[in-house]
């Protein structure tokens, strides 16, 4: 018998892993994580109950059980309803991905040809259809992957300044955070790094920065490629340029009643030696860097010891030429690709839509109140922000509920709803709806209601 200062025994992790009823967890969410989420549940409990406590009734118990389950899963990579607008969201994960592309991955389901020739039996460069695709698409001579924008910058600089140094606009150093850790990389790597260029007047800052350490020019602009005078200056004086950029655009999006945006093809022609890009911020790509330019300047960047360690693995080679392979058929982008529906969407049909959403909110219950508002979407995060995309949008308040509280229990849902708080209300704007996200809208907003009474 326990003495009145002792709590009653819990049950052990191993009886509770017994239970049917915690067993049955085990396929959807792993063994793993159920028996993490049963010692995380029994020592919550040692920690609340005080000397001379009952234990807890054993339904209690398996539901605080399940409760950290799913606390401990939600931080695992799912699905969710992307209301926000933001068509490129980096806490998002960016644009989705294509069906092509998740139909690419059986190749790895076995062993695969990943680095040989099934015809010579030779070993072969993995990337190499990839690079192949990039060259067409740009027009570029040669191309390489890396694992990402980051190795592909300091790899590229390493590779042609080694000994030397290369200049980086001040004005980027100041605004570009990851550029630190490229600087200090390249510091490490026996590159001198300077700030060359005077914001008024670039190719005058560059030629009273030059010197005869200089061997390169990292030109970092997400929305202009070097000026035909930066470049002309470069070349008289045996400067390599790398215009290194976020973006990753591939075809003319002007197309899809979207703002005119420089392509990868158009910034190469524009002089620079290697243009560097994130792969990721390819539409559904996934993290690598690429690079693509003159076929000598490519082959000495390849022949860097560097470039081994940095290069991408079979799965990224595998989702990359997937994407890739859309934009061979750029008018048939918005049929098979997300993220060019969403920028191709008309606006009457998007009116419609927030229409037909907002009559679903209004007949679940008196205590929600909604209106159809013209919104503006944009097409990413950061200086993406700044090309805004007409819209309309859902602005939806449940009574004696904040906006920020409806916002978290929205992403509470399975799928989790991602809107945007407006004073006491959510926006829900229509253009980054997916079909079938209307519904999730509708029964999340269930979800909410249920719980609130």
């Amino acid at each position: 018998m326990n003495s009145p200062t002792e709590s009653a025994p819990l049950p052990s992790a191993e009886e509770l892993l017994a239970l049917d009823r915690v067993r049955a967890l085990f396929a959807p969410y792993s063994r793993p994580l159920v028996v993490t989420a049963v010692r995380d549940a029994l020592t919550w409990y040692r920690s609340v109950l005080a000397p001379g406590d009952s234990p807890p009734p054993l339904y209690d118990l398996l539901a605080q059980v399940e409760a950290f389950v799913q606390r401990n899963a939600a931080s695992r990579i799912r699905p969710v309803v992307n209301a926000t607008g933001i068509l490129l969201p980096d806490a998002l994960g960016n644009a989705p991905l294509p069906r092509e592309c998740a139909h690419g991955f059986p190749a790895v389901q076995r062993w695969c040809s990943s680095r040989m020739d099934p015809v010579t039996g030779e070993p072969k460069r993995r990337t190499r259809v990839v690079e192949h695709l990039l060259c067409m698409l740009t027009g570029a001579e040669a191309a390489l992957i890396t694992s990402s924008e980051t190795a592909a910058v300091v790899l590229a600089v390493a590779a042609l300044c080694e000994g030397r140094d290369v200049m980086v606009p001040a004005m980027a150093i100041q605004h570009h955070t990851p550029l630190a850790r490229v600087i200090d990389c390249l510091a490490r790597s026996g590159v001198g790094v300077h700030e060359s260029l005077d914001e008024a007047d670039q190719a005058i800052g560059l030629q009273r920065a030059i010197t005869s350490r200089t061997a390169g020019l990292l030109y970092m602009d997400a929305t202009a490629a070097p000026p035909a005078g930066l470049i002309d200056l470069a070349q008289e004086n045996g400067v390599t340029v790398f215009d290194a950029f976020n973006g990753g655009n591939l075809c003319d999006v002007t197309r899809f009643a979207a703002p005119a945006m420089a392509t990868v093809g158009q910034r190469l022609t524009a002089g620079a030696d290697v243009c560097v890009f994130a792969a990721n911020h390819l539409p559904g790509g996934p993290q690598a860097g690429a690079l693509v330019g003159r076929r000598e300047i490519l082959e000495q960047i390849r022949a860097h010891p560097f470039a081994h360690m940095v290069e991408a693995d079979a799965l990224t080679e595998l989702a990359l030429e997937q994407v890739l392979r859309l934009f061979g058929e750029p008018e048939l982008l918005p049929q098979r690709h997300p993220l060019y529906y969403a920028l191709a969407r008309p606006t009457d049909e998007m009116l419609v839509l927030a229409g037909a959403l907002a009559e679903r909110l209004d007949a679940l219950d008196p205590s929600i109140e909604t209106r159809t508002i013209r919104a503006e979407a944009s097409l990413g995060d950061g200086i993406l922000r700044s090309i805004a995309l007409p819209s309309f949008a859902v602005e939806a308040h449940i009574s004696d509920m904040s906006g920020g509280e409806l916002a978290r229990r929205l992403r509470e849902c399975e799928p989790p709803v991602v809107s945007v708080v407006v004073g006491e209300s959510v926006r829900l704007i229509v253009r980054t709806l997916l079909d079938g996200d209307g519904d999730h809208i509708v029964y999340a907003f269930e979800a909410v209601l249920r719980e609130s009474r």
